[in-house]
């Protein structure tokens, strides 16, 4: 996938930057920062946060709700107007408008 966008700003959330973070052993900071270094990292704001809530809302009402880290992953995507790669397309799927690239 990156090889085929190789042209394109990649970008991954904030959350994404942590559950990554998440899976890198203390004291390999520096190799963490060194994979990520060719990624955009999104910070969520407000406008992140209120597309979150109004998506929980959503999903929440349908009966179809989903773990916090991907309703943020979902919310970043919606409120910068992004793709979302993934390879749980299914899951995500169930969050409207949100354009998803699986690979």
């Amino acid at each position: 996938m990156l090889e085929a966008h190789k042209d394109e700003r990649v970008c991954v959330s904030a959350v994404t930057a942590g559950e990554f973070a998440e899976g890198f052993p203390p004291g390999e900071g520096d190799a963490l920062r060194a994979v990520l270094s060719g990624f955009a990292v999104i910070a969520i704001d407000e406008r992140t946060a209120y597309t979150c809530a109004g998506l929980s809302r959503s999903l929440r009402a349908e009966h179809r709700r989903m773990g916090d880290n991907d309703l943020w992953i979902a919310a970043t995507a919606l409120a910068e107007g992004l793709p979302l790669v993934t390879r749980d397309a299914r899951h995500l799927g169930r969050v409207a408008g949100l354009r998803l690239l699986s690979y």
